[in-house]
């Protein structure tokens, strides 16, 4: 079948041209109901997207030293000193196997932001 696009919506409802006002109503139901009904595949898609794009923006050399990360906590609401940090940096290291000193690679990022309990 036909998977709607959000990017289609309005192309599709406003295209219809001599259709009734129901018809485009029904139309625009069942585009925002197959937008829906998206598979799962697609979303976690986009969170890799936007994963490979926080990494991008903070690696320095391939990894994410704790300077950045120590940022990107601030960011997400981590209430500690830049001091206090770096024993929960080591920890997340620890972890998600990366090398502290040398930075947390992209597989790692991935990992501490996949996990729901990390």
């Amino acid at each position: 079948g036909k998977t709607a696009d959000a990017g289609t919506v309005g192309a599709e409802t406003v295209g219809a041209g001599g259709g009734s006002s129901e018809e485009e109503g029904c139309s625009m139901k069942d585009t925002l109901q197959q937008t829906e009904q998206q598979p799962r595949e697609a979303l976690k898609w986009r969170r890799t997207d936007l994963i490979d794009v926080l990494f991008g923006a903070l690696e320095r050399d391939g990894s994410i030293h704790r300077s950045r990360m120590f940022n990107l906590s601030l960011m997400c609401g981590y209430p500690g000193s830049k001091e206090a940090f770096k024993a929960e940096y080591e920890a997340l290291c620890a972890k998600y196997q990366a090398d502290a000193k040398a930075g947390v690679n992209k597989m790692a990022f991935s990992w501490m932001l996949d996990d729901a309990d990390g």
